[in-house]
């Protein structure tokens, strides 16, 4: 709805150590300002265009910024909440941080074009590093901070970073008009409340997850290698058959999967300092809408979408090129299809970009990101993280109960 900003990320950290939690807001707080120096996009501001940033000059600038970004929080959680509450920082309209002491949890959060979720994973670990040398340091760090040294490491554009040439206005009209017309049926959705007519305003964000054991996810990812599959295709296609066995009455029925794709070019980016290439917080994917009809059963589904994850992965280079017109294209006819369909997002392995779980006496006991939800969109990431598959949905109370959402679990 207008003035509301959809899918704005977040990342959390649960941490586990021996200290007393509360003693270390001010260790944590000083991990943020490091963090600063590393990934400056932390402290730009973005103008609808443009991000713009300024070094700070001084100790007294920096800890300005502290102020205005990191909160000490008290939790609102209880033993047994579900859906879990991810409502711990406003809206804000640049990168924040939270810290819940009672927690031990930390919470990174921003508007979305600032970060894909590597990225925040990459920053997480980043985190977790600096706070794990902070905690073991002996005596204060006296040591200067590299004032002036954060420009070197402002992200690249992604084009730029992932080495792709610019392409003419008349070359991206040649795109659009050779693309194919998408299919405008309605895509796979749950209904929202009966009350949540048009003019309903959002409210909270909620989650609800399934988090497997080890023994759990070997024994899905064997299964899924023993039908000729990947894991990713495996999860989303059963995800979206318990939709669609949910959602369809008889004269609604639908097979059409309409989604918003976004896929890593991380590979593709060069450079140094390496924080402004591939290990940049900003963004390094492009985007793409996904349309596939949903198979007889779930290992048909999941095969054609085993198949058209590879051909997006074999063409990642034309397919990045011609994303633009290819998005503004396609926005008119399926914008609000995917804002009412299911979107499910496969961050995948995190467990190679965050392998330091352990730093010191400080540890990284869970780690998750998601997108916060402000319209009838069900976001569903998948992820694996310390040898555990875990499914979230995140969804506004405002369109979706909390029993629906359990169920589809």
């Amino acid at each position: 709805p207008p003035g509301y900003r959809n899918l704005d990320i977040l990342a959390g950290l649960k941490l586990d150590f021996d200290q007393d939690p509360a003693s270390l807001a001010g260790i944590v707080q000083e991990t943020w300002k490091n963090l600063r120096f590393q990934h400056p996009l932390l402290a730009a501001t973005y103008d609808g265009d443009n991000f713009i940033y300024q070094s700070p000059g001084n100790e007294e600038e920096l800890q300005q910024w502290a102020d205005e970004t990191f909160l000490v929080k008290k939790s609102r959680s209880t033993p047994t909440s579900c859906p879990e509450d991810v409502m711990v920082i406003d809206r804000c309209d640049h990168p924040m941080m939270a810290y819940i002491p009672e927690d031990k949890r930390v919470v990174f959060r921003m508007p979305h074009v600032y970060a894909d979720g590597i990225g925040t994973a990459i920053l997480s670990q980043d985190f977790m590093v600096e706070l794990g040398r902070l905690m073991s340091a002996t005596t204060r760090s006296d040591r200067e901070r590299p004032f002036r040294e954060d420009i070197q490491n402002l992200p690249l554009g992604t084009c730029v970073a992932a080495n792709m040439p610019e392409l003419s206005a008349e070359w991206q009209e040649s795109v659009r008009a050779k693309l194919p017309d998408p299919k405008t049926d309605e895509a796979i959705r749950m209904p929202t409340k009966d009350d949540a007519g048009s003019n309903i305003l959002p409210r909270d964000t909620r989650m609800q997850r399934l988090r497997f054991t080890k023994t759990e996810t070997a024994n899905i990812l064997a299964r899924a290698r023993k039908s000729g599959l990947k894991l990713a295709p495996f999860i989303h296609a059963t995800m979206l058959h318990a939709a669609k066995k949910l959602a369809i009455t008889p004269e609604q029925e639908t097979k059409n999967h309409t989604s918003f794709m976004l896929f890593n070019l991380r590979d593709r980016c060069h450079g140094t300092p390496a924080n402004a290439a591939h290990r940049a917080l900003d963004y390094r994917v492009a985007f793409w809408y996904s349309q596939i009809q949903l198979g007889n059963n779930l290992y048909d589904t999941a095969s054609a979408l085993k198949d058209h994850y590879e051909s997006i992965l074999q063409e990642k280079e034309s397919r990045a090129a011609a994303h633009i017109p290819h998005c503004e294209k396609m926005t008119p006819f399926l914008g609000d299809n995917v804002q009412h369909s299911i979107m499910i997002s496969s961050i995948g392995n995190l467990d190679p970009i965050i392998p330091e779980k352990k730093c010191g006496a400080l540890k990284l006991d869970e780690f998750s990101v998601t997108a916060l939800v402000t319209s009838p969109l069900l976001f569903v990431p998948v992820q694996t993280f310390a040898g555990q598959l875990e499914v979230r949905i995140t969804y506004n109370e405002a369109y979706h109960e909390d029993s629906q959402v359990a169920e589809l679990l």
